[in-house]
């Protein structure tokens, strides 16, 4: 391990830069901040960038930790220095979220963010209580604890494909796009299931009609459904293949029809829990269209327990129901009608 790395973990383990330079018999207290900066002008992975970054944010939390009880006992340097320190975590945590969305990046830009102490260390600092005590703080602990975050790929897809469009998607990434409406969802779908293997599909839509029979044909023959159930809405559109035409496809017993306007897609097996939503019905429509696509186990519970109640329900294939389902069973938000029942108010002659 070369110096300037050595600098980086003793930074990382808590140690202020006149200790480093005791450590590692460095000239003098300058040499260490200079090795220290240079290790962040290195071009790095994103992986070091974010160790980087990490032992900053770990090395405030201990500050942080340590000048809190002169805080709690009103010390006004405690608190000032507590504020700006919550202030310099925030922006660290920001940097670190980017950090993840890109493979390469040049430390500099983390030096702009990663302000290290000037002439004097948070060690040495001085309150109106004086020197904080930093005994008993564990430096070797760490202490930060990042959420995890989910890369977003956001795409305008005037032309390209369904399969082009979502190109990159995987766990821990939400791809959110605009198009032209030049593929449906069936179309998006399918990209999908190139990527996910094959899986349980789920498609609740407004207008099922579809553009090519053929294609919702050669959808179903793919090998890469494992089922799919279709939630659709039960008034019949004109120029559109109506409830009982996608059951002839898929099956009557695959398709439910009530009053519904969502659109969305499951895509469900052992590895992913794929959740769409999207302003496209199954059929080809060459407007602008919305959708977002997110791999999410939690979203998709509350899609699947929807679809599941629905089926359980509602009888199978066209029923020309006009009602919406009444999904007993399923835990749905509480309305807040501002008022409340009390105790109910006696009557009659004093004394009865």
């Amino acid at each position: 391990m070369s110096v300037a790395s050595k600098v980086v973990e003793l930074r990382r383990a808590g140690l202020d830069f006149p200790a480093i330079a005791e450590t590692l018999r460095l000239p003098d207290v300058a040499a260490a901040r200079e090795m220290y900066a240079q290790s962040l002008d290195l071009t790095v992975e994103a992986e070091l960038n974010q160790e980087l970054l990490l032992s900053e944010i770990d090395r405030v939390d201990r500050l942080h930790r340590a000048l809190w009880p002169k805080a709690m006992k009103g010390d006004t340097q405690s608190v000032d220095r507590l504020m700006k320190l919550s202030a310099r975590r925030v922006g660290l945590v920001s940097e670190l979220e980017r950090a993840t969305q890109k493979r390469l990046k040049t430390a500099e830009t983390r030096g702009n963010m990663v302000e290290y102490e000037g002439n004097e260390d948070p060690r040495d600092a001085r309150t109106s209580e004086g020197v904080t005590d930093y005994r008993g703080v564990d430096v070797l602990q760490h202490t930060s604890h990042i959420r995890p975050t989910r890369k977003v790929r956001a795409r305008l897809s005037k032309v390209a494909n369904a399969r082009d469009t979502i190109k990159g998607f995987d766990h821990g990434m939400d791809v959110c796009g605009l198009t032209y409406g030049q593929f449906s969802l069936l179309d998006l779908i399918d990209a999908a299931l190139e990527i996910t293997g094959p899986a349980d599909v789920v498609v609740c839509t407004w207008s099922a009609g579809f553009y090519d029979v053929e294609a919702a044909e050669r959808f179903r023959d793919s090998g890469r459904l494992k089922s799919i159930r279709f939630i659709m809405d039960s008034a019949g559109k004109r120029g559109q293949a109506s409830v009982g035409d996608v059951g002839e496809i898929f099956g009557r017993d695959c398709v439910r029809a009530t009053r519904t306007h969502a659109k969305f897609a499951l895509i469900t097996n052992d590895e992913w829990n794929v959740v769409i939503t999207s302003s496209m019905n199954l059929n080809l429509n060459p407007r602008c269209e919305q959708f977002e696509m997110t791999d999410d186990a939690d979203r998709a519970q509350v899609f699947v327990e929807f679809t599941n109640t629905v089926f359980d329900e509602l009888p199978a294939g066209d029923t020309c129901d006009r009602t919406l389902p009444t999904l007993e069973g399923m835990a749905s938000v509480k309305p807040n009608l501002g008022f409340a029942f009390g105790n109910g108010i006696k009557t009659g002659r004093w004394g009865d």
